[in-house]
């Protein structure tokens, strides 16, 4: 995988892959003995964790593979009611989108047709 094709979603299918195989016990690696850890601090970035994901989030991980592979449009509809409860916000002011593109620039051809008189 190189950088250019790098995507959240290859990154969730290879790990749901992973996870499927290792809980089927399809993975059947020999277990090698874990190197020692570095000496030093533990430098942390991109919000990562030195614990780990935690023992519910690993479970809600295993529990999803199941449906992985789904496109579970029904969830789609739930999440939109429940942000726009959390918000206080009409269910019809809320759309949900697969990327932040096409609504930044919905957003962007909007408000130039607006604003085309106004001077840059």
């Amino acid at each position: 995988m190189t950088a250019a094709t790098a995507s959240r979603r290859t990154f969730l299918q290879l790990a749901g892959t992973g996870l499927a195989l290792s809980a089927s016990g399809l993975a059947t690696a020999p277990a090698v003995a874990a190197a020692p850890a570095p000496a030093g601090p533990v430098l942390l970035n991109f919000n990562q964790c030195p614990y780990g994901p935690a023992p519910a989030a690993q479970a809600a991980a295993r529990d999803i593979v199941a449906g992985s592979g789904r496109y579970r449009f029904a969830l789609a509809g739930e999440l939109r009611d429940l942000f726009a409860v959390q918000a206080g916000l009409g269910k019809e002011q809320v759309r949900l989108r697969t990327a932040s593109w096409s609504m930044c620039s919905a957003t962007a051809r909007r408000s130039v047709r607006r604003w085309r008189h106004a001077a840059w």
